[in-house]
């Protein structure tokens, strides 16, 4: 519907089910939220509620159609941030970690919380924060994929952890046995991989901002 459309409560037959008009556009208030773009017409299907009419209903299909068309490109795919900070409890030194979320430009989860071990080095307290970020991010995706929403690009996970100092670290958990927690991060790690998680250290994105800067 364009903003300069109009509809009025005396145009049109009455809706035979006014109770389902109000189901579905009571449900469509939940949607702006992450669709702005269809703010303006819910709202107007919103001042109807009371006496809906066919032609309030047509305007209700046309926003269902609009949706139904423009799910994949408005979402986007999943873009995760992870992080962690090593060792800055002073009391007791435990380190913090934490992760955010997108679902194209939305953010739909995220967490900030002590991690339950101490990490013997930043490596270890980033691979931490990596893995629960990588659980969060895989169950994400099969929720996407229940719903119907199949993104044509594979999770992004940005982090400070180089991939290279992952065989390192692999090799430190299997000769210490005590290092449990660390051998299990990993896996989940490992997990991301063979479903195709795509990781990536964050200088690259910081590279790809300041070229696209410089273009501007």
């Amino acid at each position: 519907m364009a903003p300069t459309s109009r509809l009025s409560k005396f145009q049109g037959d009455p809706f035979p089910d006014p109770t389902q008009y109000r189901s579905i556009v009571g449900a469509l208030q939940y949607v702006t939220h992450t669709q702005p773009d269809v703010a303006f017409t819910v709202n107007k299907a919103c001042q109807f509620l009371q006496n809906p009419t066919n032609d309030h209903w047509t305007a209700v299909k046309y926003i269902l159609h609009y949706l139904k068309d423009s799910t994949s490109n408005s979402l986007g795919y999943l873009v995760a941030f992870s992080d962690a900070d090593w060792a800055g409890c002073l009391d007791y030194f435990w380190s913090t970690g934490g992760y955010g979320i997108f679902l194209g430009s939305h953010l739909i989860s995220w967490s900030v919380k002590k991690q339950p071990t101490i990490a013997r080095s930043s490596i270890e307290a980033d691979f931490c924060s990596l893995a629960n970020t990588t659980i969060e991010l895989l169950w994400l995706q099969s929720l996407l994929w229940d719903l119907g929403i199949h993104p044509s690009v594979p999770p992004i996970l940005y982090c400070e952890v180089r991939m290279d100092f992952k065989k390192d670290l692999m090799q430190q958990a299997c000769a210490k046995q005590e290092r449990e927690n660390q051998k299990v991060c990993l896996h989940f790690v490992g997990l991301g991989d063979r479903m195709k998680l795509t990781l990536s250290h964050l200088e690259k994105l910081q590279q790809a901002a300041t070229a696209a800067e410089e273009k501007v």
